[in-house]
């Protein structure tokens, strides 16, 4: 898929020529590389991309006032295509250990069927975005939960004997 989109960039960067500037979509492209196949993917994505640029714009008339300035231009694309790649690769990254951090904490918190609190903990049942501490008992109801449904269960004599 990703060689896919670099030949398509790269045709439409050859249709345009040098008139229009189809860098932000060599960029989208290295960002899918980067996000689908880590740094190693990008990296690749945009040596592919600065090359087939180079090659096009050489090969498509357009000249610089200064042989060294089509250099300088990869050099920038070089260091923005990097900077992309290894920013989203590390987004990834942090993202990805933010979820295992969550699943792990989801093992071990105690969390009420019935609204999503938290606890029981010092100070009570606790919304989950306000909980700061861990607790090894799950799925209790809290107080509230309870008394909900002790109020909407029937008379019944083994509902009475159950918290």
């Amino acid at each position: 898929m990703l060689a896919t989109l670099l030949v398509l960039v790269a045709w439409a960067d050859w249709i345009t020529t040098a008139e229009v500037s189809v860098g932000p979509l060599y960029l989208f492209t290295i960002a899918y590389g980067a996000w689908n196949l880590g740094k190693r993917g990008g990296t690749a994505a945009s040596l592919v991309a600065i090359a087939s640029w180079m090659l096009l714009d050489a090969n498509s008339g357009h000249r610089y006032s200064q042989s060294w300035m089509i250099w300088e231009q990869a050099g920038v694309r070089l260091i923005t295509y990097t900077a992309v790649t290894f920013g989203i690769a590390l987004y990834r990254k942090t993202l990805e250990a933010h979820r295992q951090r969550l699943a792990m904490m989801e093992q071990v918190l105690a969390v009420c069927p019935g609204c999503g609190r938290i606890g029981p903990q010092e100070g009570g049942w606790q919304r989950a975005e306000d909980l700061n501490t861990r607790n090894h008992d799950r799925y209790k109801l809290c107080p509230v939960c309870i008394s909900t449904q002790k109020a909407d269960a029937p008379a019944h004599p083994t509902l009475a004997q159950h918290p």
